[in-house]
């Protein structure tokens, strides 16, 4: 009895990689969620040439790779500029706009 309930569940661990929707996403992107990454800004602070970026922040992870902008217009916050580079944890919606994958900011926490 034990080595038949073994290969049972040996059998399903081993197809448990192959199982899965066929669905392209697995969230609602409505419901809102938390990112941690690296807060950064995206406009050119000394170029004398205007950044193309549709929002003025952006969030990467911890590998420098690019996740998403970050829609901050919902906030109140006198100044950002003080937690360029840091890390922080973004709640909010994720969205495409024109073809970028755009985060509409709920609230933001700065780790310090």
């Amino acid at each position: 009895m034990k080595k038949i309930f073994s290969a049972a569940a040996l059998a399903m661990f081993a197809l448990l990689p192959f199982c899965g929707c066929n669905s392209d996403t697995t969230e609602n992107p409505d419901v809102p969620r938390e990112f941690i990454g690296i807060f950064k800004y995206t406009g050119s602070t000394y170029s004398p040439v205007r950044s193309t970026a549709p929002f003025r922040y952006a969030l990467y992870d911890i590998n420098g790779g690019f996740i998403s902008y970050l829609d901050t217009t919902r906030l109140v916050s006198p100044s950002f500029s003080s937690f360029f580079g840091k890390l922080v944890v973004v709640d909010g919606t994720m969205m495409k706009l024109d073809g970028e994958s755009v985060l509409r900011v709920k609230s933001i926490k700065f780790q310090r």
